[in-house]
């Protein structure tokens, strides 16, 4: 068992290896044997939305990771119960509920999100994911000690684990599939929660894995064609109208494939301003490229296009793409303040190319000197060569990557930490 300080110590790293996640702000809570911390990216309750949230009436503290759509429904009727609420946004909302509810609350959240809730009076941790599993969330136990984090660059800037290797079960189902199995990860000792799921730990150290929903049985019924589009127009405007939910500027991922388009023409529709869409294309020939299909559907749509143009686009993939794919965007390209951007789920794009299994992100920060370690965005123009292990990218284990069409040649890169 780690001391108090060596614990708060090590939290406080790993936190901090999460800067590019969380640009705004950075939070931790110390409790009985638990250390917890946040980095925040401030997308809604700006000025009282801090985290950790730790209820005054009570040892019980929460961080998460995401958006929860339906927090404003949920906070009413806790309001309305005699909760009283110190921030107005919506992770006080889930903590709230959970000491109304329980762990049960998780089938009333309406949101993407990881999320850890420590609870002192059973001394008892709940790991959690959303439904599909849009926010990563990783754990490593070694012993009595157990460490999670949003991204296992964190876990290894703590320790964890000691030892670290490549699992080569998950490695062969990464190279076979294109993804890692929804419980673990390519580090042996790293596993990840799974989506729907709630990963409990107790005083004594046991470990319980619960899901908490699950896709729900199709009707089968006769319905109009016409009566079907309608039905299936509602319930796109309804969830696109969900996620613009913000106070902060919002923009919109738009590649001009089926799904992107749609959802920009939805929430430009919900918004009052022109809504700001962002591409990023390739160079080479158009067949490569989507950008001419994205233009035309944002200027069909009266939309602000902000265009990235990379070489390539690498960031370090030591999450499997079964995770957010993470995107490096000159800054330059969001100096208009927008902090938040939505991407359908599913990608089916114009050109048949990719298969995106969960919404992209957007990562904006500035080149890091020689040899720093911390993240590196790409401008156009800037040569492959770049692409080492010296450059300020941090792998959290070696990767191969392999860049196709480069001038007629097809090289190689061992990108190392």
């Amino acid at each position: 068992m780690l001391d108090r300080d060596e614990r708060s110590r090590r939290v406080m790293v790993m936190t901090r290896r999460l800067v590019h996640r969380g640009p705004d702000d950075e939070g931790f809570f110390d409790g009985d044997g638990i250390s917890l911390g946040f980095r925040r990216l401030s997308v809604i309750d700006l000025e009282t939305g801090a985290q950790p949230i730790v209820m005054a009436d009570g040892p019980i503290a929460i961080v998460l990771n995401g958006e929860i759509y339906n927090y404003r429904e949920l906070r009413s009727q806790l309001k309305a119960k005699g909760h009283r609420f110190r921030s107005r946004g919506d992770v006080e909302t889930v903590l709230r509920l959970y000491a109304e509810q329980g762990i049960s609350c998780l089938e009333s959240l309406n949101g993407m999100f990881a999320l850890a809730l420590w609870d002192g009076r059973e001394r008892v941790l709940h790991l959690a994911r959303d439904r599909f599993g849009i926010k990563p969330l990783f754990w490593c136990r070694e012993g009595d000690r157990l460490a999670f984090a949003s991204e296992q660059r964190a876990l290894l800037a703590g320790g964890y684990p000691s030892r670290p290797e490549i699992d080569p079960v998950e490695l062969r189902h990464y190279l076979a599939l294109g993804y890692t199995s929804p419980r673990g990860s390519l580090l042996r000792s790293v596993r990840s929660v799974p989506p729907a799921a709630v990963l409990s730990i107790d005083a004594r150290g046991h470990e319980s894995i619960k899901s908490y929903w699950s896709p729900p049985e199709p009707e089968e019924r006769a319905v109009a064609p016409v009566d079907a589009a309608e039905q299936l127009l509602g319930v796109l405007e309804g969830a696109v109208q969900r996620q613009l939910v913000a106070d902060v500027p919002v923009g919109v991922f738009l590649s001009g494939g089926v799904d992107s388009s749609t959802v920009s023409a939805l929430a430009g529709r919900s918004m009052s301003g022109r809504l700001r869409t962002f591409s990023v294309g390739f160079e080479g020939p158009e067949a490569v490229s989507e950008l001419s299909a994205a233009r035309t559907v944002a200027d069909s749509l009266s939309m602000d296009r902000h265009v990235e143009e990379l070489l390539r686009v690498l960031q370090g993939q030591h999450i499997a793409l079964a995770q957010p794919f993470v995107v490096p965007i000159d800054h330059r390209s969001m100096s208009d303040g927008t902090k938040s951007v939505e991407a359908p789920l599913g990608t089916i794009t114009t050109k048949n190319r990719w298969a995106v299994c969960e919404p992209i992100i957007i990562q904006v920060n500035h080149t890091t000197p020689e040899g720093q370690e911390g993240h590196r965005c790409h401008s156009v123009g800037e040569p492959l060569r770049t692409v080492t292990g010296k450059n300020g990218y941090a792998l959290s284990q070696p990767f191969i990557v392999r860049f196709k069409g480069t001038k007629g040649k097809d090289p190689e890169y061992n990108v190392r930490d």
